[in-house]
């Protein structure tokens, strides 16, 4: 009985060691999430990618998140600084743009996206601006 005291014992004090020397990694919280109704103008306090035929694919909280959107016409940033990567369609040309809070991006010249990368800064994550 002593041995399965003593197992129990020390088996509890590493538990408890790890909880205490492991510290909490940051969890990348970026997400995609609802853009609410698409018959209504579109919600401004978050982070979107709109195509030129109406799509949106919008982002809620700080981190970065590889995607890929194509058709991409409009960056808005919602109540974030987001920058975005992307490849322009029509020439391959590998471009990243940050977008300040409350702003809006239109690619000139009636280009077209592929957004990869969306990184909302924030929290853990560092803004370039």
């Amino acid at each position: 009985m002593k041995q399965v005291s003593k197992r129990l014992l020390v088996a509890a004090m590493a538990a408890v060691g790890l909880t205490f020397t492991m510290p909490a990694t940051p969890a990348a919280a970026i997400n995609v999430t609802s853009c609410g109704d698409p018959t209504l103008p579109p919600r401004t306090d978050l982070a979107w990618i709109g195509t030129s035929t109406g799509n949106r694919m919008c982002f809620a909280n700080s981190g970065e998140m590889k995607v890929s959107f194509n058709d991409v016409t409009t960056l808005h940033a919602g109540n974030n600084i987001v920058t975005f990567s992307y490849i322009v369609e029509e020439n391959d040309k590998a471009v990243t743009f940050t977008v300040r809070k409350g702003e809006e991006q239109t690619l000139s010249f009636g280009f077209h996206a592929r957004v990869n990368t969306v990184r909302i800064c924030g929290g853990a994550i560092d803004c370039p601006l």
